[in-house]
């Protein structure tokens, strides 16, 4: 059971840190327009292979 949760755990962090990596891509992406800003979040998401949340 200990073993369980140790690897969802390391799952969860893995998830997160890759989550964060998403926000700092689309951060500086907001001063331009909206078809651009859409192409780059994809492109950067196809490069992560974990994303939490969808």
């Amino acid at each position: 059971m200990r073993h369980i949760f140790f690897i969802i755990t390391i799952i969860f962090f893995i998830s997160g840190c890759s989550f964060y990596q998403n926000l700092n891509y689309t951060r500086p992406i907001y001063n331009t327009n909206k078809e651009t800003k859409l192409k780059t979040i994809a492109h950067e998401w196809k490069k992560t292979p974990y994303v939490l949340g969808g």
